[in-house]
């Protein structure tokens, strides 16, 4: 059977050709599956100076999974910034659910084309006294409490740097990030795009 519901009725005939017909009985057909799936955009974030980036926000179309979330990785791919500490990056799920990917988390030093994975489980937060290099981090928020809205369309603080906000959620549907870079004089990009790992139970 297809995706869907579908109605089947019984007919059962016996030796003398006696005929008797079911009620009918709905069933539900899906193919959504639980477990762990990746989506990708690989389309180039051009990280503008001091403002939005260029695609504001990128998105991700997730579907076909069952269950609700309960894990998820995000992957930043072939990341390059004059200054990576003005990048303030958030991610913000279907239902809503918004949590920092990154904010004034990095180091002044220049970076080109590392690539970063954000894991709440993962051993430690981005150490903005060190040179940002490609490696798993918590998401990061370094100087919280001072983070000021994004510009529109992206949701109003407060912002929290905790993927463990989106456990629990379903994970079909938009997911939206939003680049913003908050000093003057660089920009960056992310050439390759980013990249979602969700697991569903």
């Amino acid at each position: 059977l297809s995706n869907g519901s579908h109605s089947i009725t019984a007919v059962v005939t016996d030796t003398s050709g006696n005929t008797t017909t079911s009620a009918p009985v709905s069933v539900t057909v899906s193919n959504a599956v639980t477990g762990t799936l990746t989506f990708n955009n690989t389309a180039n974030i051009v990280l503008s100076d001091n403002g939005a980036a260029a695609t504001y926000p990128s998105t991700i179309a997730v579907s076909g999974m069952a269950g609700t979330i309960t894990g998820m990785q995000l992957k930043l791919n072939g990341f390059a910034h004059a200054v990576p500490r003005d990048q303030d990056i958030l991610v913000v799920g279907p239902t809503g659910v918004k949590s920092w990917v990154m904010s004034d988390a990095a180091s002044y030093a220049a970076v080109t084309g590392i690539n970063l994975v954000f894991d709440q489980t993962a051993a430690a937060t981005i150490n903005p006294a060190n040179p940002l290099s490609s490696g798993t981090y918590k998401p990061t928020d370094t100087v919280q409490g001072t983070d000021v809205n994004l510009p529109s369309p992206a949701p109003v603080g407060p912002y929290t740097a905790n993927f463990g906000l989106f456990t629990g959620t379903n994970p079909n549907g938009t997911w939206s990030l939003y680049c913003f870079d908050d000093g003057a004089g660089d920009v960056g990009n992310i050439a390759g795009g980013w990249s979602l790992v969700i697991t569903t139970a």
